[in-house]
């Protein structure tokens, strides 16, 4: 056989073994596609906020330490499918005097079980196999706080905020709080706005311009505690405005409360929160499994801007 023959025979040789690892790669990663989409795709997304006050003034007993939540009862074992393993657990809301939101998870560690979906985002989701859970709340000193069952549907996003309760000084409460991810809506803003404020009753948002001139509202109907409502905010017109663009919660038809600059990002799709306390209050919060402590809350009505998603 001459060498051009040998050439021929070693060319279709190699095309045939090629192509036979490309059919078997393909068909590999066919059959794992499955496989790799955690729970067959059967997950929720979470992100937990400590919003309480009571943690923020009790600086005297330390009520900010080792704050934590249980999810399930379990303590050693996370109740999460494999693809989530490396999360820490139980959760920890840290503490920092000037750390605006307590959220778990805090920031995006890398790990599969801390997931941003988003550049820009600064709310940070734990991925959880949708169902039924029970979601236990501490105080200081992981010292039993508050429980609640909430069930959290397949794809799905949904923040959790602990709160203080108007139902009694010394009652606390979860707002859940869903929010959808939709595709980016050019030449606006999404705004959530929920109000977290256990007294400053009703509000409804609206929008100004650099003057203080009402332009439109920006909720349907006024928000009593733990509601929420979305609106999408033209960009345009905000350069005059710092590119910001101006909201103000008032009491229907009465006083302004509080304002807020949402930054006019393209897309972007933010939760504007009314928090804290109109008028100074007393709270009572669990110190450990013996003492219950009181804590004075001064007037600390305020807003927080989160950006949730692009």
């Amino acid at each position: 056989m001459n060498n051009m023959a040998m050439k021929t025979i070693k060319k279709l040789f190699f095309g045939c073994l090629l192509t036979g690892m490309m059919a078997g790669l393909f068909t590999a990663c066919e059959e794992n596609l499955t496989d790799a989409l955690p729970a067959n795709g059967n997950v929720a997304y979470v992100n937990f906020v400590n919003a309480g006050e009571a943690f923020l003034y009790g600086l005297d007993d330390t009520l900010y330490r080792d704050n934590r939540l249980y999810i399930t009862d379990s303590v050693n074992n996370a109740p999460f499918d494999k693809y989530n393993g490396k999360v820490s657990y139980p959760a920890a809301f840290n503490y920092e005097p000037k750390l605006d939101i307590r959220q778990y998870p805090r920031h995006f560690t890398g790990v599969p079980g801390v997931v941003d979906n988003s550049a820009r985002g600064d709310v940070y989701w734990l991925p959880v196999h949708a169902g039924d859970y029970r979601f236990i709340f501490t105080s200081r000193d992981r010292t039993y706080l508050h429980t609640q069952n909430i069930p959290l549907s397949k794809q799905t996003y949904q923040v959790l905020y602990l709160v203080e309760s108007p139902e009694a000084d010394d009652a606390y409460t979860v707002v859940e709080v869903p929010i959808e991810r939709k595709d980016r809506v050019e030449g606006h803003v999404t705004v959530q706005f929920v109000n977290l404020s256990p007294d400053a009753g009703e509000v409804e948002a609206y929008r100004v311009d650099a003057d203080g001139n009402e332009l439109a509202t920006a909720t349907d109907t006024p928000l009593a505690f733990g509601e929420y409502s979305s609106a999408e905010l033209a960009t345009a017109g905000t350069q005059d405005t710092y590119n910001g663009i101006l909201i103000r919660f008032r009491r229907p038809g009465g006083e302004d409360v509080q304002s807020v600059a949402v930054p006019a990002n393209n897309g972007a799709v933010y939760t504007v929160l009314l928090r804290g306390f109109a008028e100074q209050t007393e709270r009572k919060i669990k110190k450990d499994n013996e003492t219950t402590v009181s804590v004075t809350v001064l007037p600390d009505l305020r807003t927080s801007i989160r950006r949730v998603f692009y």
